[in-house]
């Protein structure tokens, strides 16, 4: 080559860039993309990192206490302590609790008053017993059996009329049913004693059986002398806005006795018994006089169980021999599962549960939600695989995809 040819041609490439070896751009566009997919892997693990921090610190910001910790002292209810999920009734030496779910088990039976009397209702917070003592006779009273063990009197000898009762949601306030000719009515008076203050005159004897619903804004009663006029009523808190539920609903013109009002823990529906004897039924209505169906048949003294579940009640069906026998039944709100729990009638279930009572080793009722610590952890597991995944992957790839491409490569 001649020496005008050879400078011709470097003043061309001075001019004109020679392009770059193949395999080196391949080699840069391999390393930025690896570049590109660790930054990725990193934004993608700190995410996952900081959901994970933050889901572990609402779950044990939230857990009060695991399942199997016991929780703080518990409060002391006295005589009522140990009887969550428990219930009330009436034996002739005197005021008794049993656990419905061990019927056959001496150990779990509690006396807790040595006197006579029915239990009516408790407070909810568990703290008191309403007891109506020596009905139908003119020794009628009503009394609060308190947890330290001692007792109340709030109406005594008030002439054989004595009928119901209940607790205000706060448990200050009992409101009953009493009194004799013009005096008759439902009355209110202080949990703790003091004078009773009428909200609604009453004509007679009437069915009573007055209940606080579960907000306290209304009383739900009966009105009626066992005969044709039997009516379901409802009024205000404070005796105002009366008005009928049920009214001559069928079976009412000829139930003979009316009782055992009780509103589910909702407040849309009520229960009841009507019949005579100990062979009446048992009904629900809705909270606005609609819907009555009978539930169980024969049955009457119903109690609702603190959540609404389950039922106790007595029945004609399983007395010995026609005698006076009255047994404690359990059943499942449908009257389904039917369990003989005791020979005697039955009374309140205690409204609070097990665990809040204490009667299970004082174990707390509050359990660990696992969802958002199992969640958390399942994060901060994907976040690791994620990141080895990426720094593994485009490197397998990227080698793949070289061999292939570049001159003298294994496959190429």
């Amino acid at each position: 080559m001649t020496d005008n040819a050879r400078g011709s041609l470097e003043r061309i490439s001075r001019r004109v860039p020679v392009p770059e070896p193949a395999y080196e751009r391949l080699l840069r566009r391999r390393d930025r993309k690896q570049r590109n997919r660790r930054l990725s892997a990193a934004v993608v693990a700190l995410a996952f990192a900081l959901l994970s921090i933050a889901a572990l610190a609402g779950a044990f910001r939230n857990v009060e206490r695991p399942a199997t910790e016991p929780t703080s002292t518990p409060v002391d209810r006295g005589i009522f302590s140990g009887i969550g999920g428990w219930i009330a009734f009436a034996k002739p030496d005197g005021i008794w609790a049993a656990d419905p779910e061990r019927p056959s088990d001496p150990q779990a039976q509690i006396q807790l008053s040595p006197d006579l009397g029915e239990p009516l209702a408790w407070s909810r917070d568990g703290s008191k017993l309403l007891i109506l003592s020596g009905q139908f006779t003119s020794e009628e009273t009503l009394s609060v059996l308190n947890a330290d063990g001692s007792a109340t009197l709030l109406v005594h000898g008030c002439g054989y009329c004595l009928s119901g009762g209940s607790f205000s949601p706060d448990g200050s306030e009992v409101v009953y049913a009493g009194g004799s000719g013009s005096g008759f009515g439902i009355y209110a008076i202080g949990a703790d004693g003091g004078t009773p203050t009428r909200l609604l005159d009453g004509d007679g004897c009437c069915g009573g059986d007055p209940t606080f619903s579960p907000d306290g804004s209304r009383i739900a009663y009966f009105d009626g002398l066992g005969d044709s006029n039997n009516t379901l009523r409802v009024m205000n808190a404070d005796g105002s806005g009366s008005h009928v539920l049920l009214r001559d609903a069928g079976v009412m013109k000829r139930s003979g006795r009316l009782g055992y009002l009780a509103w589910f823990p909702d407040g849309r529906r009520l229960v009841f018994a009507m019949g005579r004897g100990y062979s009446g039924a048992i009904y629900v209505v809705r909270s606005d006089g609609s819907g009555l169906r009978r539930l169980i048949l024969p049955g009457v003294q119903p109690e609702l169980s603190p959540d609404g579940s389950r039922i106790a009640y007595t029945s004609k069906a399983y007395g010995k021999n026609g005698g006076p026998w009255r047994p404690l039944i359990i059943a499942d709100i449908d009257g389904t599962h039917v369990r003989l729990l005791h020979d005697f009638r039955p009374g309140p279930w205690y409204p609070l549960d097990r665990a809040e009572s204490g009667t299970d080793g004082s174990v707390s009722a509050v359990t660990t939600r696992p969802d958002a610590l199992i969640y958390a952890i399942a994060a901060m597991v994907v976040s690791g695989l994620v990141v080895l995944w990426r720094r593994k992957r485009p490197r397998e790839r990227s080698g793949r995809w070289l061999r292939t491409r570049v001159p003298g490569g294994d496959e190429g």
